[in-house]
């Protein structure tokens, strides 16, 4: 039913009527083709290495197996019906399947596998923590992320996400409240993975600009008021190592103490905010009178008119 072989063969006249031409021919039967019904899983990673198994009709031993236009490695021919092989690194999408026997016939099953994408993952951030009005630039690390994919803090959408690698994202920290909040990648492909308590949001540190007056004797008791920004409620006010006495958080820009005890020279007066966070401003203690008790007008020094007041 098909040529599969031609000769020619000149006859002179002055062998013509005495030659014989002989002619051997061998007949075979011709194999019927593959057919290639299903594959089993039918889909995988992009990486490749997912192990599949063919199914149909007609398969020949030595058969080769393409995905995507990739060559299957580890073929192996189970039977006339099935064939194993490990699946090539390919593109997120379907691929086409195209089994080729040894003498040429072939069987192609179109979209017959589908390569996903392999999920986020979000192994650490730098920096873990910024300010709750946002703008801190985190560097996101991990493995699969894709061109395209978005990024959230605490539920909100971040900025600026640049895709660096498939290892690497950088996102803009949006706005926030105090505390810690979720990292999420969101691929294009709806995938996406969330790094519990990724990020931490914190207060701005407390400011001191201003405190009036700046100075007392070592036995304290002057009230003061330290001006700034950034005051929290609860915040600890101590001059040294003592804590101030009747501290009141006025607001976020003011606070007002009694001075305690302390010894004379310079010291730190620092408020420290309950998140940890603290600034201090200087203060001065000076040495109280030698005798107090005399020093009627309270002017830091006894003379006649203290001694007049003491004789009255």
């Amino acid at each position: 039913g098909q040529l599969v072989a031609e000769t020619t063969y000149i006859l002179t006249n002055e062998n013509i009527t005495a030659s014989l031409v002989g002619i051997d021919i061998q007949l075979k039967e011709k194999a019927a083709p593959p057919t290639l019904t299903r594959i089993e899983p039918n889909n995988g990673v992009v990486t490749g290495g997912t192990t599949v198994q063919l199914i149909g009709e007609n398969f020949q031993t030595g058969a080769t197996v393409t995905v995507g236009g990739n060559k299957a490695t580890d073929v192996n021919f189970v039977s006339s019906t099935t064939l194993t092989a490990k699946v090539p690194e390919g593109i997120a999408g379907v691929a086409d399947i195209v089994l080729t026997n040894p003498d040429g016939q072939a069987v192609t099953l179109k979209g017959g596998f589908t390569y996903i994408q392999l999920p986020p993952i979000i192994t650490k951030v730098n920096p873990t923590n910024g300010l709750v009005t946002g703008g801190t630039i985190i560097a996101i690390a991990g493995d699969n992320f894709q061109k395209g994919a978005t990024v959230r803090v605490g539920g909100k959408d971040a900025t600026t996400v640049t895709f660096v690698s498939a290892t690497e994202l950088t996102a803009t920290v949006p706005p926030g409240k105090a505390g810690e909040a979720d990292i999420t990648v969101i691929h294009p492909d709806g995938q996406q993975s969330t790094l519990p308590a990724g990020f931490t949001y914190r207060l701005p540190p407390p400011v001191i600009t201003d405190m009036t007056p700046d100075t007392d004797t070592t036995a304290g008791g002057t009230s003061v008021t330290l001006i700034g920004e950034n005051f929290q409620t609860g915040a600890v006010v101590k001059f040294g190592r003592n804590e101030a006495i009747d501290v009141i958080i006025v607001s976020a820009t003011e606070i007002t103490a009694k001075v305690p005890q302390g010894q004379a020279g310079v010291v730190d007066v620092t408020i420290t905010n309950p998140d940890g966070q603290s600034a201090a401003i200087q203060f001065t203690y000076t040495e109280r009178p030698r005798f107090p008790a005399y020093d009627v007008n309270q002017d830091g020094v006894i003379n006649i008119f203290d001694l007049v007041l003491v004789g009255g």
